[in-house]
């Protein structure tokens, strides 16, 4: 009787484990899931405060730009920037309005402007907190083919996590419009870090909440066989 009760104690253990694995699982995601939604919805709502006529200045014709000399990074990578001189007194404005949407979020690293130009994803504009970023340009990657249809299909995304030269990062990027064209993304980054942690205090808080019910199981189950 004693080795029946040990055996359906351990399947009701492994089977309390099985089901705190997939709930921890599901609420790291769903966790995930409501943590990048706030994040796109800030990037939304901070798109309201940009100026139209500063973004047809930073997206007129003469913002061309040439390949600058990479800077090797910690992991390896290297990091491609370009020099696009028009863009030092006609993004100024743009520069600026960034520094106050990233004063009205002060949790994320920077925000920019990325868009499309030359056949490269680009970030365009950073904000005048960046350093060294007038007149200077990141071009991320050729684009993709994915990249083309979020743009024909305006769509947001979440990218990351992505290894800079200023850590693991996280980018939420929402769609800017102006006349009914896609002209860009104005894009949030913030430190992986955050995106990863609560994603993690989910699973630990539904895996901990698990192991009390299996405790609280057990216990019972113990003080029934001592009645029997």
């Amino acid at each position: 009787a004693a080795s029946d009760v040990y055996k359906r104690q351990r399947v009701v253990g492994v089977m309390w484990l099985l089901a705190g694995l997939l709930l921890s699982g599901l609420t790291g995601r769903l966790a995930r899931g409501s943590y990048e939604e706030s994040l796109l919805s800030r990037v939304r709502l901070s798109i309201m405060m940009l100026d139209t006529t500063e973004i047809s200045r930073v997206l007129a014709p003469n913002f061309r730009w040439n390949w600058s000399e990479g800077t090797k990074q910690p992991s390896g990578r290297t990091l491609n920037y370009g020099l696009a001189p028009y863009l030092a007194d006609a993004a100024a404005p743009f520069r600026q309005r960034l520094v106050e949407i990233e004063k009205a979020n002060p949790d994320i690293y920077w925000s920019h402007f990325v868009t499309a130009r030359q056949g490269w994803l680009t970030s365009a504009v950073f904000s005048d907190r960046m350093p060294a970023v007038v007149g200077i340009v990141t071009p991320h990657r050729p684009m993709t083919l994915q990249d083309r249809v979020d743009w024909a299909l305006r769509a947001e995304r979440v990218e990351g996590p992505m290894i800079t030269e200023w850590g693991e990062l996280v980018r939420a990027s929402s769609p800017v419009i102006i006349d009914g064209q896609m002209v860009g993304w104005l894009a949030f980054d913030t430190g992986a870090s955050v995106w990863a942690s609560v994603q993690a205090v989910a699973r630990l808080q539904t895996f901990g909440l698990t192991g009390f019910c299996l405790l609280y199981t057990s216990d019972a189950a113990d003080e029934e066989d001592s009645v029997d």
